[in-house]
């Protein structure tokens, strides 16, 4: 739900703005991204620290402009109906042109691909028959679904003209290389956890003979300082003792 939120300002420039200046628009939305990135830590850090709802506030103030934005779009944004963007055309038909078979095996090939990624080296090891059978299907069907989309679909679910096109290409790529960037960050986090997962039992027993080792050197050393203690008493006694026997001889003489 969250991507197609984020997503959803391209939709809508498509509809308002020239072909022309797309490209820079979309540019100029991005950079507007770029202070709240590099500053975003610090008022998350500020409001944990000045305000009573702490980091709550973070996500409070994404629902408030969320929802300020969704009502900008209500008033101010009318994109064209069914009819206006097909003219010659039914919904029936519509539907009837729609390239299910493209559909269904981009949508299973991704499914089972992202799948096989997210099992891999944490629910089970990247050699594992499941994660290796997830992955190779899934792009099996990636092939399979740019090979259906060539010469196959009579209405292509993404025509071949497009990846033709170099700009569009281009832009498909940047964007697919700018959002790869979070996924290997991912794996590393995830490779980490579950190595200190299985580290776990080791790291325990560690602990634990370094816990009964210094029990027992307190142990020695409290033995130590009573030993200590009692040779202190025993002296102390001993010269009670002299100090009452040297006032009982005063006395008598």
């Amino acid at each position: 739900m969250a991507l197609p939120s984020q997503l959803s300002f391209s939709i809508a420039l498509a509809e308002l703005i020239p072909n022309k200046w797309r490209g820079y628009n979309n540019a100029l939305l991005f950079f507007m991204a770029v202070p709240f990135s590099v500053f975003g830590p610090i008022i998350a850090r500020n409001f944990i620290i000045n305000t009573a709802k702490g980091w709550r506030w973070s996500y409070y103030i994404n629902l408030i402009l969320t929802g300020l934005a969704i009502v900008l779009a209500l008033v101010f944004y009318h994109p064209p109906i069914f009819e206006q963007l097909h003219i010659r055309a039914s919904k029936r038909k519509v539907l009837k042109e729609l390239d299910y078979v493209g559909i269904l095996l981009f949508v299973a090939g991704l499914v089972l691909f992202l799948i096989g990624l997210s099992w891999g080296g944490v629910i089970y090891p990247w050699t594992s028959a499941r994660t290796l059978s997830t992955l190779l299907v899934g792009l099996a069907l990636f092939i399979s679904f740019f090979v259906w989309e060539l010469y196959g679909a009579r209405a292509p679910f993404l025509p071949p003209h497009f990846l033709k096109n170099l700009p569009f290409a281009g832009i498909i790529m940047a964007a697919g290389s700018a959002s790869a960037v979070f996924y290997p960050l991912n794996i590393s986090e995830r490779n980490t956890k579950a190595n200190e997962t299985k580290c776990r039992p080791s790291e325990i027993k560690r602990r634990l003979s370094e816990i009964e080792s210094k029990a027992g050197d307190i142990e020695n050393k409290t033995d130590e300082i009573m030993s200590r203690i009692n040779v202190s008493e025993r002296r102390t006694s001993d010269m009670t003792s002299r100090i009452y026997d040297s006032k009982c001889k005063t006395r008598e003489r």
